[in-house]
């Protein structure tokens, strides 16, 4: 998808867009007599106004926003512009942390708030309070992302146990971790994308390689074991999911003392970031490298790149 900056969605723009959709407000009518017979008043022309005065509402949808909504849910540009903004391996993530704010304030309303679509943009904001260590929000919009996961669909669930494992974790639980984790493997068939399914599936093993290596100075043996995960990712799937394998690759060799493989696979892994034009990714991945570099000039001129792509996404710091 391309890094587009999605403008709020109004109650005005469903009603226009079912009637461009059908011909006519008189066809729209029609067509929800015939969906919901019984449930509207018995004057077409009621219902027309109804309709009409839900064009001019900025809160919460009124009876006939709610059946809208139930029965036709948004448009599929703009349920994908949601997604796009909750997901965590979309460009849309990349925007700074003023920019996605805004960005999910806007889409956090009616009637966005209100459809099966609300789920992504509690996940973004989650997501957002993540990064600035707000605990209390993003414990909030996860709640509300939990009661509404499921409608939103497949992936709006990976990426709830996703996101939630990694709180765990954050948490000092890896059991825990592990175990939100192992509920991901069955939903992963059912994501039809296959750009997106791969990213979750990267997502998933960088995840479980990070659990498994945390012992790693007083069990070596378990860098071996994170190694073959991430090269069980492939290498030729999208940018994001290449930036997993040879991030995660690289900080494994590093930490086995194989230095110049380690710095091979933090040069490809800042080339995959960039292919799919993630600069947090990137800060990241040149990060890796000044590390294994150690003290000295690049690694010195690296970090000074790092600290400027940081400061222009009005981050103090890059996560993961």
């Amino acid at each position: 998808m391309a890094l587009t900056l999605p403008l709020p969605f109004t109650w005005a723009e469903l009603v226009d867009l079912h009637v461009a959709e059908r011909g006519g407000l008189t066809e729209l009518v029609r067509v929800l007599y015939e969906i919901h017979p019984g449930a509207l008043p018995d004057d077409p022309q009621s219902v027309e106004r109804g309709l009409r005065r839900l064009r001019k509402r900025t809160g919460p949808g009124d009876r006939y926003g709610r059946l809208l909504l139930r029965h036709f849910g948004l448009p599929g540009r703009v349920a994908d512009q949601a997604r796009a903004l909750g997901q965590y391996h979309s460009r849309l993530s990349e925007l700074s942390v003023d920019v996605r704010r805004d960005q999910l304030r806007l889409w956090d309303r009616p009637p966005v708030s209100e459809s099966a679509e609300a789920a992504w943009i509690h996940l973004g904001l989650a997501t957002l309070a993540h990064r600035e260590g707000d605990r209390e929000a993003m414990a909030r919009r996860l709640e509300l992302a939990a009661l509404g996961a499921a409608r939103a669909g497949v992936q709006a669930e990976i990426e709830l146990a996703l996101f939630q494992a990694r709180r765990v974790m954050d948490e000092g639980d890896p059991e825990g971790a592990l175990a939100l984790l192992e509920q991901v493997p069955p939903l992963l068939d059912q994501v039809e994308d296959p750009d997106d399914r791969a990213c979750l599936v990267a997502r998933r093993v960088d995840q479980r390689a990070y659990i498994l290596s945390r012992p790693w100075r007083a069990h070596p043996e378990v860098l071996a074991q994170a190694e073959a995960l991430y090269r069980s990712i492939p290498d030729d799937g999208p940018a994001f999911a290449r930036f997993r394998r040879h991030e995660g690759l690289g900080w494994c060799l590093w930490r086995q003392g194989r230095r110049d493989e380690a710095l091979r696979q933090a040069t490809l892994a800042a080339q995959a970031a960039g292919d799919g034009g993630y600069l947090r990714l990137r800060c990241l991945a040149l990060g890796l490298r000044a590390r294994v570099l150690g003290p000295g000039p690049e690694a010195d001129a690296l970090k000074k790149r790092v600290a400027r792509i940081r400061a222009a996404l009005g981050e103090a710091d890059a996560d993961g």
